[in-house]
């Protein structure tokens, strides 16, 4: 519509120049010659048609007023322009290309924007992409082949070091001390455990083993055959006798499983006895009878196992041995004298000594 228009403008300003002012128009035939010669479309030639005059001007003329605004040539480069080229030029040198620019910038704006959603095209597309999420997530997604376990670290668990509880048994020895019914009762401890794997097939197991036994000492235990022991009926008044032993054992270990392991283990040790003062009593006179104390070596065997409750971090363990003893010294397995009420001096028997030493722990130890 827009092109209609500028054509229709076009010709009526053509025709209003040619019939009203080409005088004004000739007297500057040097405008026309400055515009460049442009192809016009098959209506201007139509409107050229009626108004031959327009488009023959050739020259200028040196009265254009008399010749009507034209000019003899008129034949000349007007025509040739008309006829060579396609077309003429309008008389005001303007043509639709000049006029007709808002067409080429619609051109140039590209496709036009799509309308916006109605409302229920927004809702179907919402319910559309619902639907494929759930698809999505109802459908089993394939394993990743660049997923990998992760590596352990750089270096290996070979020391764990913590705490035990244990329970302690050392039988009294008979053959020491016959028929004297003295006996040290079974008895709670503790300990420190401590275990370096060498090798993945051995380790060394130091240990250290606390506890304390309470003495039974019947009455008349300590009397001896001396003239001046004290009485068949004297009885001996105690709370308990403190033991500790600690050594170490060579544990060759089997690996079950990297967090389960099991092992054989033997060692040596050595240990001590510490008894308090006691008192003794005979009759109605009581005396005190001083603190005394004797060591011993033992040899203990045994087995374990151990399971790591936190991976390369936390292990609980249990192990049971038996150990014999040998090597019993000091001045509790000896009889020694004791000064009594009156000033005498008496002969007491000794304490005794043990058979063996039979431990059970429990632990929990820090893997380093």
């Amino acid at each position: 519509m827009a092109r209609l228009l500028h054509r229709w403008c076009s010709s009526a300003l053509s025709a209003f120049l040619v019939l009203g002012g080409t005088s004004a128009w000739a007297q500057a035939p040097s405008e026309k010659d400055a515009l460049p010669e442009k192809q016009a479309s098959p209506e201007k030639d139509a409107a050229a048609d009626e108004t031959p005059e327009a488009g023959k001007e050739e020259s200028p003329s040196p009265d254009p007023a008399e010749e009507g605004g034209t000019t003899e040539g008129g034949d000349g480069e007007g025509a040739e322009g008309a006829e060579g080229d396609g077309g003429g030029v309008p008389a005001n040198g303007v043509t639709d290309e000049d006029l007709d620019w808002d067409d080429d910038d619609d051109d140039d704006d590209g496709p036009p924007a799509e309308p916006p959603l109605t409302p229920e095209e927004e809702r179907a597309q919402r319910r559309a992409r619902s639907a494929q999420a759930a698809l999505e997530a109802s459908e089993p997604r394939p394993p990743l082949d660049e997923l990998r376990e992760p590596e352990p670290p750089p270096w290996e668990p070979r020391l764990e070091v913590g705490g035990a509880f244990a329970f302690v048994l050392r039988p009294f020895a008979n053959a020491v001390a016959p028929d004297t019914g003295i006996s040290y009762k079974p008895a709670p401890g503790w300990g420190v455990v401590l275990r370096w794997r060498i090798y993945d097939w051995i380790a060394i197991h130091p240990y250290f083993i606390d506890s304390h036994h309470r003495l039974d000492i019947p009455a008349g235990a300590l009397a001896t055959d001396a003239s001046d022991s004290i009485a068949p009926d004297a009885t001996i008044q105690t709370n308990s006798v403190t033991t500790f032993s600690f050594g170490a054992k060579l544990a060759p270990t089997w690996e079950i499983i990297p967090r389960l392991r099991v092992w054989a283990a033997v060692g040596i040790g050595w240990g001590r006895f510490e008894f308090p003062t006691m008192t003794l009593t005979e009759g109605d006179n009581s005396y005190v009878v001083e603190d005394r104390e004797g060591v011993f070596v033992e040899f203990p065997m045994g087995l374990g196992i151990s399971y790591d409750v936190i991976d390369r971090w936390l292990a609980v363990g249990y192990e049971a041995t038996a150990a014999p003893i040998t090597g019993q010294t000091g001045n509790a397995h000896e009889s020694f004298q004791a000064v009594d009420a009156d000033g005498n001096t008496r002969d007491v028997g000794p304490l005794g000594a043990i058979e063996a030493s039979i431990v059970q722990t429990l632990s929990l130890t820090v893997i380093l």
